[in-house]
This record gives C-alpha cells, sequence and structure tokens, in this order.
C-alpha cells in the first residue's frame, strides 16, 4: 500500500500497482452504496495514480498523465467535471491535464499544475477557489497570481498554496485568521502568510492552517491555537511530516513517534482522552 487518505465517514487507499479502493459510508457515492459489509471496494475507471486526496464526501485523484479525477457527493460542482451531481465514477475535471497534486476540502478542490499555477473548483461562498469572486464553479478555475505553487491545501472555506520560495498564499473565508494575514477578513484573492519564509511543508484543516521547516519546527494559525498569525508550536522541534483533519494536527517526529493537537470531542488525538489541546501530545502507543 501506497498511501492512506480519510474523509467524513470514508477511507481509501492508494496501492503500490497504482489503483485505489474505498470503504465506509455509501451514502455519498465515495463507496457504492450497499456494498457492505464495509470492506474495500475497488475503484474502477482510474487509470495509473500517483497521488489522491479524500475531502468530506468526495475522493480525487491524479494519474500519471497529470489528469485528475474525481467522485462522490458535493453538490456544489467539487468534481470538477461541469456538473453539480454526483458520480459514484470517477469523472475527469475539465481542462486539467498536467496536474502534480490535488486537495480536497470540504467541498471544493484545487489542484497544482506542473507550471506552478493552481486551480480550484466547486464550492466558493467564501472565495476559497481564489478568482476574485464568490461564485461557485463545476470547472475549474485558475487562482489569481500564483504561478510558482509546489503544494496547495483545502479546507471548509479557505485554501492555501506553498510557494517556491518557501512562503504562503491563503484565499477565501478568514473568520478565525486561517489566512495567517492578521486579520479575519475574508479575501478573495490571495494575501500572504505574514511572517512565513522557509517552509517546507503546509496542511490545512477545516478552519486552521499549519506549515512545516526544515529545522523540524511548525507554526499554525486559525482556530487551531486561537491565532489570526503564524505562531510556533510548543514542544516539537524535530517533526518530519505534518497532516491536518477538520480541527485538529498531527505530526510525525524523528523517534517515528505521532503528536497531534486541537479538537479532540471523538478522542482523535490519540491521548486516551477527550480533551482538547492547545500544544502537542504524544498518541499513546506510537513510536
Amino acid at each position: 500500500m501506497a498511501r492512506v487518505t480519510t474523509g467524513g465517514r470514508y477511507a481509501c487507499a492508494l496501492h503500490t500497482d497504482a489503483t485505489v479502493s474505498c470503504w465506509g459510508q455509501g451514502a455519498w457515492r465515495v463507496v457504492p452504496s450497499g456494498t457492505g459489509p464495509w470492506l474495500p471496494v475497488d475503484v474502477v475507471g482510474l487509470g495509473h495514480v500517483v497521488s489522491m486526496s479524500s475531502g468530506y464526501a468526495h475522493v480525487c485523484a491524479v494519474d500519471q498523465e497529470g489528469s485528475v479525477w474525481c467522485w462522490g457527493d458535493t453538490g456544489v460542482g467539487a468534481l470538477g467535471n461541469g456538473s453539480l451531481g454526483s458520480s459514484v465514477n470517477p469523472v475527469q475535471a475539465v481542462g486539467i491535464d498536467d496536474a502534480v497534486a490535488v486537495s480536497a476540502g470540504w467541498s471544493h478542490t484545487c489542484a497544482v499544475m506542473n507550471n506552478g499555477t493552481v486551480w480550484c473548483w466547486g464550492s466558493n461562498f467564501g472565495g476559497e477557489l481564489g478568482d476574485g469572486t464568490s461564485t461557485s464553479r463545476s470547472s475549474p478555475v485558475q487562482v489569481v497570481g500564483i504561478a510558482d505553487a509546489v503544494s496547495v491545501g483545502t479546507g471548509d472555506g479557505h485554501s492555501c498554496a506553498l510557494h517556491r520560495d518557501g512562503t504562503v498564499s491563503c484565499w477565501g473565508a478568514n473568520d478565525w485568521g486561517e489566512l495567517g494575514d492578521y486579520t479575519t477578513t475574508t479575501r478573495l484573492l490571495p494575501t500572504t502568510a505574514l511572517g512565513v519564509t522557509g517552509a517546507v511543508g503546509l496542511t490545512v484543516g477545516n478552519h486552521h492552517t499549519c506549515v512545516l521547516y526544515p529545522d523540524g519546527t511548525i507554526s499554525c494559525w486559525g482556530t487551531i491555537n486561537r491565532s489570526y498569525f503564524p505562531q510556533a508550536l510548543p514542544l516539537i522541534d524535530d517533526a518530519v511530516a505534518i497532516d491536518s483533519g477538520g480541527g485538529h494536527s498531527c505530526a510525525l517526529r524523528e523517534d517515528l513517534s505521532v503528536w497531534c493537537w486541537g479538537s479532540n470531542t471523538y478522542g482523535q488525538l490519540g491521548d486516551g482522552t477527550t480533551t482538547i489541546r492547545s500544544t502537542p501530545v504524544p498518541v499513546v502507543g506510537l513510536g
């Protein structure tokens, strides 16, 4: 198995033979309805998949040709095929043929092209598509002003891109400071996350954003630490990878332990409690 991604009530695996299988809640058409007893089901109609990302109710994958294929049920165009409908089978995002990465958010999707541009589609009520409007799109539109992105992350109502020089731009809803520009002002166009330089990793949750630096330190902003601008995360200085869920984030450390912080209503921090944590705690039994 090459990679596992998780969504609202389902999970998908990218296998070493470049195929994909999914399992879990089938009502969103990520997994065919009625395919119990909740075991992995092969996703048909995909070519050689090189990466994928799971949103709340949809999944998108990049194949070796650079095309993006999405499936699931969003109702706002997050599949990118020009339709608002759902699909249990992968459908191709219109006009995307040189993607290198994709990120599926709550109800929108963004992809990074080989030339460093970013294209997004789906819900745009908070400006999360970055095209200068708040009009939802069922086909990809280009994010204005970005031509050197290396990765992209999508949350509930905002998106962020990591630039080649290690800076970060964000756009969309900003009620919780998730754009990192010292304000709570919604931005229909990308704005710079202030103070972020030299980042090598980016992860986006529903209403927060975190970045990883080469020295293993992490900065976050938004609901995760109640901050309108990037702040250093305490206790961790040897992270090698980071990832976010809806309201929490986790880091893999050099000793292979995993530490998490943020929302913990369902025990998602893995520390044996349901206590919200503003500072990282180790996941019990790993490392």
